[in-house]
């Protein structure tokens, strides 16, 4: 039975105490179920169950997209958990179970080494447009919704006449 430290200030903590109490254990049930690199394997049914949750995969990435990031189809790693868990230089650590989550980390490619210093690197997987581009597309996605409009109304004019 793997043993975790937990961090007994996430109660005060705004994010935490703002979840719904549904969240908040699935929060919790993730921080267990995880292995020892903080890497979750989804099961939406063991969740489900071992919560008493009828969530599924769109509503755990939404709820928890800040700390939780997809690293394959059906695989998360809860972003901060190995630095809680060993300390901010994990990655240069010497101590076996540390290697053993830094391996696994490895596997997944999110290990990176330059000049000299290993890294952590999580995929981010959210736009990163800037308001002003946003703008643009929903400028760009009305002027084609009437364009298409103004095609519709060309069309049932035209089909008058024939």
């Amino acid at each position: 039975m793997a043993k975790r430290m937990s961090d007994s200030e996430k109660w005060k903590d705004p994010w935490f105490s703002e979840l719904s109490n549904d969240y908040k254990i699935v929060w919790l049930y993730l921080l267990d179920d995880c292995d020892n690199a903080g890497i979750w394997q989804c099961n939406m049914r063991m969740l489900n169950f071992n919560c008493n949750t009828t969530f599924n995969k769109s509503d755990i990435e939404r709820e928890f997209k800040e700390r939780l990031s997809m690293i394959s189809k059906d695989k998360f790693i809860i972003n901060k958990f190995c630095e809680f868990q060993y300390g901010m230089g994990f990655l240069n650590s010497k101590n076996k179970a540390v290697i053993s989550a830094v391996n696994k980390l490895n596997m997944y490619n999110l290990v990176e080494y330059s000049k000299g210093i290993y890294t952590l690197s999580i995929p981010y997987q959210y736009s990163i447009d800037t308001p002003k581009e946003q703008e643009q597309d929903k400028f760009k996605d009305k002027l084609k919704e009437e364009k298409q409009e103004r095609v519709k109304e060309f069309e049932k004019e035209f089909s008058q006449f024939n």
